[in-house]
């Protein structure tokens, strides 16, 4: 997550959280992500998170035992200052 931090946050010491809902598809990657909240809104933890969205993979809901698009998945990603 490091790679993801935002810059600007990193700088001045910033930690933050973003909660966020995605579609997932059949194939379980997480598509249409929009952020329902970002703490500090100023730091563009928003944007990192939607950055790393794109590297989730989840179990995508199935019907009759068939992936299908159409599940729903919500989440809060908490920031920490990365480690050096």
């Amino acid at each position: 997550m490091a790679t993801y931090y935002p810059e600007r946050a990193n700088r001045n010491d910033v930690e933050g959280k973003s909660t966020f809902r995605c579609s997932v598809t059949a194939r379980g990657q997480l598509v249409n992500c929009v952020i329902l909240s970002e703490t500090p809104a100023d730091m563009n933890f928003g944007d990192a998170t939607l950055r790393l969205t794109k590297l989730f993979k989840l179990r995508p809901m199935t019907k009759d035992g068939t992936p299908v698009d159409g599940g729903t998945f919500t989440s809060t990603i908490v920031w920490k200052l990365p480690q050096e």
